[in-house]
């Protein structure tokens, strides 16, 4: 059941505001350098970050914001980028780097770096 209403919640979208995946070899240089864990903008279809276990290596399916939480969760996903708290889960983790690509909407990206600057 929650498959399935994942399914048609995305297809309801029908592509309008989603933003283009960066290549998987960005994911591998941002956690290399920078230890980059967290994807804030993902849905159980595109997301890339997960730190496996006592590896550096990383692999599909991690934790990420994403636009449905109550049924993403299911699948790793976090609820929205706008009700996280970035500062205690840098905390936790002694710091954080957070990889942040918006639906390419103006009014949506506004309220991220708006987010961003609180």
């Amino acid at each position: 059941q929650t498959l399935f209403t994942i399914l048609l919640r995305y297809d309801a979208l029908e592509g309008a505001g989603l933003q283009s995946a960066i290549p998987p070899s960005v994911f591998y240089f941002l956690h290399k350098r920078f230890q980059c864990s967290w994807e804030c903008f993902a849905s159980p279809f595109n997301c890339w970050l997960e730190r496996r276990q006592g590896s550096g290596d990383i692999v599909g399916g991690g934790r990420f914001g994403c636009a449905f939480g109550d049924t993403d969760a299911w699948f790793g996903g976090a609820g929205s980028f706008f009700g996280m708290d970035f500062v205690s889960m840098a905390n936790e983790q002694g710091g954080g780097c957070f990889q942040a690509n918006p639906p390419f909407a103006s009014n949506f990206m506004e309220s991220m770096c708006n987010s961003m600057n609180k």
